[in-house]
């Protein structure tokens, strides 16, 4: 409809309705008038005037002034309007797109316990801001972090609250980077998933990885949508799926560091790490009951301790006890009391919520050297180690050891708290313990553990 177009155009160009009233000399009445479609059949003048201040001409100005000519029916349709393309995109039956000109909207379900991240949703907010006031690229957020610390979660939830603006679709691809079994998803094949989500019809999608890509972004061009690339292993798999057109936005989710990403295409890095002792309270209170989780105080901060605040770590803990209502909850702070029962408790059948396999999909990730550095970095005794003692663990030469402690960083196996000195997530370190007792059982290159 005439309103949803002109609102699309506003919002692309990041104009408020005020604004844009001043620039076509509208009033502003008429404008909030025309979005909320409770006028149909604007005035001709005024359909000019609105395309003037949009800056359209040729092609996409005649679609939009037809557009607000269309016949209107007794229901509200338009069976005789035109379908609306995005500029460039040419007509249905050329790009294959489904005629109804429905957004597409490919989210998953946002979580309905979701809390706190105040600090990630703000950068988030604040950078959709600048997008809008400053439509002159591409928005490109990266969000990364360790596995099971709520990347998607956290970005699946921000995509939902500010779906409003972004009227004309929001797009999910998991692009499975970390998957077991080598299930990656390729570019190839993202590409045709998001073409499909767009209404692209199989006959009508270009045999060429290069002509596919041209035509994604030739249809997302004058359009706002957000498009969220969850998962990604780096950043080779993510550039032919970012949009090119001011008034897009895209957000990657990896564990890796993905600083190619923000070096070429100027992607704003967001770190994500354990929420806040409040936090996960609140989560555990969301999941479980306010009442019970204030039944038993210290059972539940040993339970956040021991899970170390991991959100994937709290939820498996959550559901156990959620299905055991009568199970109280001290019993289970003590099934967590070890560091290997920690792990067992944070297990669960599905690997999907599974902590050791979502560990696992990064660690198998890794070379054969900087994968055996990990697994003897949890045998050290100390609470962290530097670059010359990790060197010495494992026998190696001093820029080997730096460039493997950089790579177990990089994919967020491993912190750097201080420089030079390295440590583990407490539940990360339980994993890479249980690793080295199963792969390295003759303790050669183990070094001398207690070094700092």
């Amino acid at each position: 409809m005439f309103g949803q177009l002109v609102s699309s155009h506003r919002r692309r160009l990041g104009f408020t309705q005020e604004e844009l009233a001043a620039r076509a000399g509208v009033g502003v009445r008429s404008i909030r008038d025309i979005e909320r479609r409770r006028i149909v059949r604007p005035r001709q003048g005024t359909v000019r005037s609105l395309a003037d201040a949009f800056g359209l001409s040729g092609a996409a100005r005649e679609r939009f002034c037809e557009s607000a000519m269309a016949l209107v029916g007794a229901d509200g349709s338009q069976p005789g309007a035109r379908t609306l393309m995005p500029p460039g995109a040419g007509t249905p039956a050329a790009s294959g797109l489904a005629p109804t000109g429905a957004a597409p909207a490919t989210l998953p379900m946002d979580i309905p316990a979701f809390v706190g991240r105040d600090r990630e949703l703000e950068r988030l907010d604040q950078l959709l801001a600048t997008s809008r006031r400053q439509p002159v690229k591409v928005l490109i957020s990266a969000v990364w972090g360790m596995a099971g610390v709520g990347k998607t979660a956290l970005v699946v939830h921000w995509a939902h609250r500010v779906a409003a603006d972004f009227p004309d679709g929001r797009l999910y691809l998991n692009l499975r980077g970390f998957d077991p079994g080598g299930s990656m998803a390729a570019s190839t094949a993202g590409i045709r998933t998001l073409l499909d989500a767009l209404g692209v019809s199989a006959d009508r999608i270009p045999t060429t990885v290069e002509a596919q890509v041209g035509l994604y972004r030739s249809m997302l061009s004058g359009r706002r949508v957000l498009v969220v690339l969850d998962n990604a292993a780096h950043a080779e798999q993510v550039r032919p799926l970012l949009p090119a057109s001011a008034g897009c936005v895209a957000v990657v989710t990896s564990r890796n560091e993905l600083a190619s990403l923000v070096a070429a295409e100027g992607a704003h890095p967001i770190t994500l790490d354990v929420p806040s002792t409040g936090d996960a309270r609140h989560l555990l209170a969301r999941r479980l009951g306010q009442e019970r989780v204030a039944g038993e105080p210290r059972a539940v901060g040993q339970i956040i301790d021991r899970c170390a605040r991991l959100p994937l770590a709290l939820a498996v803990v959550a559901a156990r006890a959620a299905t055991r209502p009568d199970l109280p909850l001290h019993v289970l702070a003590g099934q967590l009391a070890n560091g290997a029962g920690a792990l067992d408790v944070c297990s669960d059948m599905d690997p999907a919520v599974d902590v050791r396999t979502a560990f696992s999909r990064s660690y198998r990730m890794l070379d054969v050297d900087t994968a055996r550095l990990f697994r003897l970095l949890g045998r050290h005794a100390g609470p962290d180690i530097t670059v010359s003692a990790a060197a010495r663990l494992v026998g190696a030469p001093l820029e080997r050891a730096r460039r493997w402690l950089a790579e177990l960083t990089r994919s967020h196996l491993l912190v750097e708290h201080a420089s030079g000195r390295y440590t583990f997530h407490d539940l990360m370190r339980v994993y890479a313990a249980e690793l080295a007792n199963a792969v390295d059982r003759t303790g050669e290159g183990a070094g001398p553990a207690g070094a700092v």
